[in-house]
């Protein structure tokens, strides 16, 4: 019996699940940020086309349409870093955004108010991973039955390669730098990771255009109220034409902006990232404070050869560990390890 593939189309629990073929199916069906995985899903039955399993695509960690051993869950959107609730009901389980809370992206910044609302944010999620753990008998040695992957690229779509040299945008950004202000919503802006550090962005950015006021940038990356959203296509041309992308965390360290840019091989500038496993050869320039960002910057366009250097890593990086292919084939590996 052959693989099947079962997706709910909406975030909302309890709503049907239907068989799909990753091989065929129409993008325009789904969610933007189920596309690049089901690539992986693609690859998946490539790499391994005899393997038996249903594979399941949710956003759920509390229940799926059904369980069994032969069953494995994928998880996408899970900002909290869980174990699912049926974990030992099923055979596997491979999920984005990790399945335990991490602390070190706050504790290794060089800024006490990031550092201060990330240790609040880890705390309120260590409480609920303990918690939902001593409900559901699951520790730390269930693990094993989790493969943790990428987010992957959301709405960029793939253009061809330009060398540094040749790109017209020094600096590019594009996305949302705070939610819509108000006496109480400016009060718990200041509490979340997400608008300290991109407000922090913002601040340096500023700074760096006011010492170079030559330096072409995208122009709207200085709003300081929530970017215009640009179409896929053009996002995906401005991003192929920048030779640095900003990738700010967003609510949790990861964000889809961080594997669009380095698909499009721009020089990755962003906060600490997670300590994942696909990090650990990444080429990004991690930043202890975004007050770093102008110094940074300006000796990276200074030197046109280690531009270009960083771009090749970069790409080179993308393709050999993070892209679909890549994914897919150590999705193929760990189901293969965990179902024999």
């Amino acid at each position: 019996m052959p693989a099947e593939f079962f997706y709910n189309d909406s975030r909302a629990v309890g709503l049907e699940y239907k068989a799909f073929d990753p091989d065929s199916y129409d993008p325009e069906d789904f969610l933007p940020d189920a596309n690049y995985h089901f690539q992986v899903l693609s690859q998946i039955q490539k790499f391994i086309p005899n393997q038996n399993f249903r594979l399941v695509i949710t956003w759920s960690l509390t229940e799926l349409p059904f369980y069994g051993p032969d069953v494995i869950a994928y998880i996408l959107g899970d900002e909290h870093y869980q174990i699912p609730d049926y974990l030992n009901k099923v055979g596997a389980v491979i999920k984005t955004m990790g399945a335990k809370p991490y602390s070190e992206s706050g504790n290794r910044t060089g800024n006490p108010h990031l550092n201060l609302v990330e240790k609040r944010r880890y705390l309120s999620l260590k409480s609920e991973y303990e918690s939902r753990n001593a409900r559901n008998n699951h520790s730390d040695a269930d693990l094993e039955k989790i493969q943790v992957i990428p987010l992957g690229p959301y709405k960029y779509i793939p253009q061809p390669y330009t060398p540094t040299a040749d790109r017209t945008l020094d600096v590019f950004f594009a996305g949302r730098i705070a939610p819509p202000t108000g006496p109480v919503q400016s009060i718990l802006n200041n509490l979340r990771p997400i608008t300290v550090a991109r407000q922090q962005m913002i601040r340096a950015f500023r700074n760096f255009q006011a010492q170079n006021p030559n330096s072409p940038a995208e122009p709207n990356l200085l709003s300081s109220t929530n970017l215009p959203n640009l179409p896929p296509d053009q996002y995906s041309q401005k991003l192929a034409s920048a030779k640095i992308a900003l990738c700010p965390r967003g609510s949790h360290p990861e964000s889809f902006r961080f594997f669009e840019a380095a698909h499009a091989g721009c020089i990755l500038i962003s906060d600490f990232l997670p300590d994942f496993w696909y990090y650990k050869n990444c080429p990004a320039i991690q930043l202890i404070n975004w007050s770093d960002f102008p110094q940074t910057a300006a000796q990276l366009l200074a030197d046109s050869k280690k531009l270009q250097n960083l771009s090749e890593q970069t790409r080179n990086w993308y393709e050999t560990t993070v892209s679909a292919e890549a994914i897919g084939k150590t999705c193929a590996d760990f189901i293969q390890k965990r179902f024999g």
